[in-house]
């Protein structure tokens, strides 16, 4: 009851009326007046304070003030835009750079104005292969041997049937190896002197039924890869499926494909020769149980199976 009494008397202490009464200095006369009570007082400054937090909260949040106050930034997301635009930048320089060498190599084709020199580079060595079968230690060696320049020139030294060859080529061949005479069907392909890649055994062959467009080679890792004939590099890339890849551009719509290298040493828009190293033997990517070369021939959009044309013995 005692508490019910202390409650009425506060109830009736904050609705008691009181006046604000205004008045003029110089004569005190009354100008205006305002009835007020204490819960009035009360209710209006609720509400002004309110509306202060509702108007605070919306400057800060929906303008872009919000990023001066400490904590509040998304620098994490920030940063992680200028890191994507960084690496899709980087790319794009990488393709334009790429496309540049190729179309002065096409150009030079149409031109007869043919590089042949070795400018060829390995694809970033320190890439992973993503393969667990093949050891650190053999690539370290691949790697230690291509950077030495006997090696390479050891490597591409032709053996006297491979030089008659490249003569052939060169001398009875390539006024129409570039000049868009020549290879005019599927039969005409059989006319080009056509070089081996690799010498193996040949462990499954060529099955467009079972998608498979090409020949694979087994053969020792490490084994040298050598271009199948003049052309200018179109593709060297890694990927999930078939590892350390490339892929040769040659006259008359004819292009080779050699997959699961453990190591490139051409990159898109260098000129080869028939016979020039491009790669090693490897057993990159998820496709492959063993050291061995996928070799892939495509005329005129369509694969061809290459014991057709070359001898891999």
């Amino acid at each position: 009851m005692e508490n019910k009494k202390r409650l009425q008397v506060w109830l009736e202490k904050m609705r008691q009326e009181y006046r604000l009464v205004i008045l003029r200095e110089e004569t005190l006369e009354e100008e205006m007046f305002f009835k007020l009570t204490r819960l009035n007082l009360y209710m209006f400054f609720c509400t002004v304070f309110v509306i202060m937090v509702i108007f605070i909260y919306s400057l800060f949040a929906f303008t872009p003030l919000k990023m001066y106050i400490p904590g509040y930034g998304d620098t994490l997301g920030i940063r992680g835009e200028l890191e994507t635009l960084y690496d899709r930048s980087d790319s794009l320089e990488h393709l334009v750079l790429s496309q540049d060498a190729y179309i002065k190599n096409i150009k030079g084709i149409l031109m007869n104005e043919m590089d042949s020199t070795y400018a060829g580079r390995i694809k970033d060595g320190t890439s992973e292969s993503k393969n667990e079968t093949e050891t650190d230690a053999s690539k370290s060696e691949v790697l230690a041997a291509v950077d030495d320049p006997a090696i390479i020139e050891k490597l591409n030294e032709l053996s006297e049937a491979e030089e008659r060859l490249r003569d052939e080529i060169e001398d009875g061949n390539s006024a129409d190896l570039f000049s868009g005479e020549g290879v005019t069907d599927l039969a005409s392909i059989a006319d080009l002197y056509l070089f081996s890649p690799v010498k193996g055994y040949i462990v499954d062959g060529f099955d467009p039924d079972t998608k498979h467009f090409g020949v694979d080679v087994a053969a020792a890792e490490s084994e040298p890869i050598k271009a199948v004939a003049d052309g200018v590099v179109i593709a060297d890339d890694w990927t999930l499926d078939t590892g350390y890849s490339i892929a040769i551009q040659h006259s008359n719509n004819l292009i080779s494909f050699y997959k699961h290298n453990s190591v490139l040493l051409k990159k898109v828009g260098n000129f080869v020769k028939t016979g020039d190293v491009i790669a090693f033997v490897g057993n990159s990517g998820e496709h492959t149980e063993g050291p061995h070369l996928h070799f892939e021939l495509w005329y005129q959009q369509g694969p061809v199976d290459p014991t057709d044309y070359i001898s891999f013995n």
